[in-house]
């Protein structure tokens, strides 16, 4: 009989241990709980007061790739020159007599509307000389009026 009551106290000390072990986990994950919402408010109050009087810094994002093309809606085609034009070439392109000039001295030529470029140089001036793509002649680099270029958003070739 004494065997059964000693094996009772084991029984009930191994009984008490394990409820203390269970509820100190318990406690441990509620005030870890409580712990971690404290620092979630602290950081949440912290971004704000960030957002409103922290320093506005840059967006670093990378530019958007710009594709041009040439374009006129009252002809065709563009004229483009060999040599950057004076300011003169350019606004007499409109003038026929003017123009049949150049191109009877070879200082310009004719490219077709929506033709793919991609700038060289711009200097500011009243030209642009541009890379036509897919052009392997020697009039692959020409001086275009900037009032000829546009954006556009599709690749060329596409």
């Amino acid at each position: 009989m004494a065997k059964w009551i000693a094996y009772f106290f084991i029984f009930a000390l191994l009984g008490i241990v394990a409820l203390w072990m269970f509820w100190h986990v318990v406690a441990a994950v509620y005030w870890a709980g409580w712990a971690l919402f404290w620092l979630g408010m602290l950081a949440l109050v912290g971004w704000v007061v960030w957002s409103l009087v922290g320093p506005k810094l840059p967006k670093f994002q990378m530019k958007k790739k710009t594709y041009y093309k040439l374009a006129d809606h009252k002809k065709e085609y563009v004229y483009a020159f060999r040599e950057e034009p004076s300011l003169k070439d350019v606004v007499l392109l409109t003038d026929e007599l003017h123009l049949a000039k150049l191109e009877l001295q070879g200082d310009v030529l004719q490219l077709n509307s929506d033709t793919k470029i991609k700038i060289v140089e711009d200097s500011g001036k009243e030209a642009i000389k541009v890379e036509i793509k897919g052009r392997k002649s020697k009039d692959k680099f020409v001086w275009v009026p900037r009032s000829s270029i546009v954006e556009t958003d599709k690749k060329p070739g596409k």
